[in-house]
């Protein structure tokens, strides 16, 4: 399209440069059929012509058919029988358009506007014998060029027209028909959309029922109520297209007709449906079931629901509704869902009114998220259940009372006769008791509550926890036979544990609540077992002690009944003990140590912990360095290292350095084993030296060992290191 019009448009920015410029170009003549007078006689079908219009004009009067005339050329066709035709432009590098008028008189002025086809595109139309039809051919926007027209008959299918339309006898009835060759005939009536190429079919009721149309594919079905023989005695009821079906009421003894069109004046298959619908008997406001009692569950399937003229506003645009009606005997809470539903969508509450128009909207409940409302005894309320927009399938409403759990009061505390022990209580509708005590962890703002109570046989710490809950907990335990003398224990937020020491034959009470009044009403989980025992654990430093480290040990105990540790004993293996929490502790001698802690916590568990420490002292010392007093340039003589060892057996690395201007430089090492030898006996490791032009131009060399434990930690590093007495003085 934008190809077409860019290349108009230059057409025209030619012309006119051509006309400033003072060129006039020669003109070839206009086609012979350029005037409606002088229009070209079509005598036979098919017929098809190619064009140029390029020096067609538009003369004066001219009709205006699917737009303002310009470079138009004419023919004429007079039918010798009734004939459906298809007229069609054939899409080329020019775009343009054919369009059909019907004749009453001689003069242009007495055409009648019929129908138009673009170029790519068709059209079809009746034609009566003995009337004259023209047919005109231009460019769109003033283009000009070679087009292509096609005019040929087709022949349409037998329930073309409305007088011919297919009788529908029984339902459900299906077809898919070809439109291709479909036509318009006239005094059609619009119906949904424009008509175009459309096929009519009839339905007598012999019942009256509700029936449902449907189509598939680019189309419209267009539904009317006939009132007489003529097409002129169509009255339109709905429609129905593709995903839209349309639900309409049928009278038994009426004539229905249903007119096909596709959309955009498309072609090729459309497939259309008409079935009964048989709706529940509780489709409408006025036939509402009614729910005699609670609890209430029942399946809903809305597939042939409809939604009746009227019905208020609910959660969202909703449509195949059906309703239910309660009046309750007593003032109570109600909780509804939608558990079970396989489809989508939502029940709407009403508080009841002399009619449809006057029910009030109170809440609504959906497929994913249940409600609750409050009733009052003897007043009516009513439920709609609505499917989404399109859907269909089977939905599922459930109603329960929400009373107040047995529990509520302190008098009727659930008695807890063994542990481990978990419950489950909805305080949605639970109260306060007027003598009730607040928890002192609350905020002061909770309004409703659940009681339980427990006895132990056997003294013993015991934790409570609310391991689940839709809403923010807390509780708190007590001790005392009166509501208004209980003595609180302990109380904790959010549900997390709460522990402490339980004597056998005292009774304790657990007070479950909710930690803000405007939390969300639902259910919590409350849990009472055995307290778990302590875990204890420490750490020391450094792991590898000798007899001159300062030992640290630390607890890192914890305690899962989150109580917490409230004493540490050590036993450090040597008959020292202690009670710091970090504590510090020096061997006298080597040895293999078994270190015991134990923890104590708050509420008297007790746990321990065994490590095994392994105290050892290595010590590894340079007695003397010794060196030859003199030497000579490229001599080599012997530098003697003397190891001491009065502990263990030890493998030693020994490095031998140099000195040099600024420093050390090594020039020997050696991986010796050093046994232990008593008194003033040492090891002699020896290095071999030759003495360098470098050590003569400084005058003397000093020599410096260094002694490294190698699979332990010496204990003395400070003896480590030995520097010879003497230099040793070189010549050249």
């Amino acid at each position: 399209m934008f190809y077409k019009f860019f290349r108009w448009f230059a057409s025209l920015l030619f012309a006119l440069a051509l006309s400033l410029s003072g060129f006039t170009p020669a003109l070839a003549a206009p086609p012979a059929n350029d005037n409606f007078a002088d229009a070209e006689v079509i005598t036979s079908l098919p017929f098809s012509v190619m064009v140029d219009n390029t020096e067609a004009t538009a003369e004066p009067a001219e009709p205006v058919g699917c737009n303002f005339p310009s470079n138009t050329v004419w023919y004429s066709f007079t039918a010798t029988e009734n004939v459906a035709v298809r007229l069609s432009l054939v899409f080329g590098a020019v775009f343009g358009r054919a369009e059909v008028f019907l004749s009453s008189g001689p003069a242009i002025s007495d055409l009648t506007f019929l129908a138009c086809a673009s170029s790519g595109s068709s059209t079809n139309l009746q034609l009566e014998a003995g009337k004259t039809y023209y047919l005109r051919i231009d460019g769109s926007f003033g283009q000009s060029g070679i087009l292509q027209m096609n005019l040929e008959q087709i022949f349409p299918p037998a329930n073309d027209n409305f007088a011919d339309a297919e009788a529908i006898s029984s339902l459900p009835f299906s077809a898919t028909p070809d439109i291709t060759n479909a036509t318009t005939e006239a005094g059609e009536p619009q119906g949904c959309i424009s008509p175009s190429r459309s096929i009519w079919y009839s339905f007598t009721a012999t019942e009256t029922m509700l029936v449902r149309a449907n189509t598939s594919g680019s189309g419209h079905v267009s539904i009317f109520l006939s009132s007489g023989p003529s097409i002129s005695d169509l009255t339109l009821m709905t429609c129905a297209s593709n995903f839209n079906p349309a639900n309409f009421n049928v009278e038994a003894g009426k004539t229905y007709y249903l007119k096909v069109d596709p959309d955009f004046g498309g072609a090729g298959l459309l497939s259309i449906s008409l079935r009964q619908m048989f709706p529940p008997a509780n489709d409408n406001f006025a036939g509402a079931e009614v729910i005699s009692s609670l609890p209430f569950s029942t399946t809903i399937d809305n597939t042939d629901a409809t939604t009746e003229a009227g019905e208020p506003s609910g959660c969202s645009a909703q449509s195949k509704t059906v309703w239910y009606s309660f009046t309750p005997s007593e003032e109570m809470t109600v909780h509804v869902d939608m558990l079970g539903s396989a489809g989508s969508g939502s029940v709407d509450i009403y508080s009841s009114g002399s009619g449809i128009a006057d029910l009030t909207f109170i809440t609504c409940a959906t497929v994913i998220g249940p409600s609750f409302f409050h009733v009052e005894a003897g007043k009516t309320y009513y439920l709609r259940v609505a499917g989404d927009v399109v859907g269909t399938g089977t939905l599922q409403i459930n109603l329960k009372p929400l009373l107040p759990p047995g529990n509520d009061n302190f008098a009727n505390a659930e008695a807890i006769s063994s542990l481990p022990f978990s419950s489950t209580v909805d305080i949605t509708m639970a109260t306060m008791e007027v003598d009730e005590p607040m928890p002192s962890c609350g905020v002061g703002s909770t309004d409703k509550s659940a009681w339980y109570s427990f006895t132990p046989v056997t003294s013993g710490s015991v934790s409570a926890s609310i391991p689940t809950a839709a809403f923010a907990p807390l509780f708190a335990t007590y001790t005392g036979n009166l509501l208004s003398g209980l003595s609180e224990i302990g109380c904790t937020l959010y549900g997390n544990m709460l522990t402490f020491h339980a004597d056998a034959g005292t009774t304790y009470y657990f007070q479950v609540t909710n930690l803000y009044a405007f939390d969300p009403d639902a259910s919590l989980q409350f849990h009472l077992d055995v307290a778990p025992q302590p875990v204890a654990g420490f750490g020391f430093s450094p792991l590898d002690p000798s007899i001159f480290d300062n030992v640290q040990f630390c607890d890192t105990s914890f305690d899962p009944g989150a109580v917490g540790v409230q004493a540490v004993a050590w036993d450090f293996g040597d008959g020292i003990t202690s009670t710091e929490n970090c504590a510090f502790h020096q061997y006298a001698k080597d040895g293999d140590y078994t270190v015991q802690q134990t923890i104590t916590t708050f509420d008297g568990r007790a746990a321990s912990s065994f490590q095994v420490l392994h105290v050892s002292t290595h010590d590894v010392s340079i007695s003397k360095v010794v060196a030859p007093r003199t030497a000579k340039v490229g001599q080599t003589k012997t530098i003697t290292v003397s190891l001491k060892d009065a502990r263990y057996p030890e493998t030693v690395s020994v490095e031998l350095y140099r000195s040099v201007p600024g420093g050390w430089e090594l020039v020997g090492s050696a991986i010796p084993f050093v046994p232990v030898l008593k008194g003033s006996r040492t090891t002699q490791i020896t290095f071999p030296y030759s003495f360098a032009p470098q050590d003569a131009q400084a005058g003397e060399v000093t020599f410096r060992a260094v002694v490294t434990l190698l699979n332990a930690k010496d204990v003395i590093p400070a003896d480590n290191e030995v520097v010879s007495a003497t230099p040793t003085v070189v010549k050249r």
